[in-house]
């Protein structure tokens, strides 16, 4: 069970990275942490790909032109496949459409997994839930303080054949964490430590994927 735990918590961490780590550059890292996606995407930002949607505004109308937009850039052939969001923001979705008595349409992400998605100039792009992706009360990766009594809730519009996780292994090619035994064989007292070599990498941070930030309660 022990080993067990120290595996899982390698892989909580890294989903906690995946959106928030830390790190704050990919050229020289300063830390053992991932630079996140949030914020490869925020620090290479600009007018095409980060949006705010402010209270009152439509949530749905607002992610749509951010699409929009994506996708109309000349220089580049862009195509979003997927809209990462936390199920606290997708709840918001879903009650602006049914108080819009909007129908949003399904699809499926994988074999069993049929969640909503959006039609867009893209075509429908689902929207996934992530229980790591992060909320802020306070300003973070490009965008503004939230306004009182609201919270900055992240939308990241991802083309997904645009980013990848490099990894270092063994002779295996086993991408799972490494898991190492301490001390010498007479002292052993079940100490052992796992290792995991690899980091996200957004490719086309500043025009292939988008950030949106959205102010709600």
């Amino acid at each position: 069970k022990d080993i067990d735990d120290i595996i899982t918590a390698v892989e909580i961490h890294r989903g906690n990275m995946l959106w928030a780590g830390s790190d704050t550059s990919m050229s020289s890292p300063t830390t053992l942490e991932w630079m996140g996606a949030l914020e490869q995407i925020g620090t290479a930002g600009g007018s095409v790909n980060l949006a705010t949607i402010a209270p009152g505004s439509s949530i749905i109308d607002g992610l749509k032109t951010v699409i929009a937009q994506v996708v109309s850039q000349k220089g580049f052939v862009v195509r979003p496949t997927a809209i990462y969001l936390s199920d606290v923001l997708g709840d918001y979705i879903d009650q602006e459409a049914k108080a819009a008595h909007i129908s949003l349409p399904t699809v499926d992400v994988e074999a069993g997994v049929t969640v909503s998605a959006l039609s867009t100039r893209a075509g429908k792009i689902p929207l996934i839930g992530d229980p790591f992706m992060p909320t802020d009360s306070t300003g973070k990766y490009g965008f503004s303080n939230p306004p009182a009594g609201n919270n900055n809730y992240y939308a990241a519009i991802i083309m997904e054949s645009e980013t990848e996780i490099p990894y270092i292994s063994g002779k295996t090619d086993d991408p799972k964490p490494r898991l190492f035994q301490l001390g010498l064989t007479g002292n052993l007292s079940g100490q052992f430590v796992a290792v995991k070599f690899d980091t996200l990498i957004i490719k086309g941070a500043s025009y292939a994927h988008a950030l949106v930030c959205v102010n709600r309660p």
